[in-house]
């Protein structure tokens, strides 16, 4: 029983995940300029061999970028690059559900015309079904709650997924 509390009490003291201020910024990153550079920089040294969720985390800021391009040709460069990164992260962890939703954010938002929409159906339902079993601590509280918002607000959930993620 000691055991337990001592446990319960480094878990409460531990530091908070280095992903945390990537994440926190990966949500703040789609309101504004400054907050996706924030969120290039603060990924920019991440590898896919040893931080596969960080690196797909700077794919999405590369492609996310690509609104503040000016130069059409800039702006399907960052595109692409982006995605790039996040595909590769994904056929090397695909099942990992936080990289299977940074891929459904940056395909539902993506335009039409760049054909990037492959996913959305499956990563959705893996999303969904996947939610109520994640185990790992990082993604639990706070961020499975903005995971399961984000659905919610999508136009691309049906009435009866919605039903589904309101009970998480």
């Amino acid at each position: 029983m000691i055991v337990f509390f001592a446990l319960l009490a480094f878990l409460e003291l531990s530091p908070s995940s280095p992903l945390d201020k990537v994440r926190t910024t990966f949500f703040e990153a789609g309101e504004s300029k400054q907050k996706t550079a924030e969120l290039l920089k603060i990924t920019v040294d991440a590898s896919l061999e040893r931080e596969p969720v960080r690196y797909a985390y700077h794919g999405v800021a590369t492609a996310m970028w690509a609104v503040y391009e000016f130069n059409p040709l800039h702006k399907l460069s960052s595109f692409n690059k982006g995605k790039t990164k996040l595909e590769k992260a994904i056929r090397a962890n695909p099942r990992v559900l936080e990289l299977r939703f940074l891929r459904f954010t940056l395909q539902s938002k993506a335009p039409s015309m760049l054909g990037y929409q492959t996913h959305i159906n499956e990563d959705k339902t893996f999303i969904i079904n996947h939610l109520v079993a994640v185990k790992n601590k990082d993604l639990s509280n706070n961020y499975c709650r903005k995971v399961v918002d984000f659905l919610l607000n999508s136009d691309l959930c049906t009435q009866e997924e919605k039903k589904k993620l309101k009970t998480i």
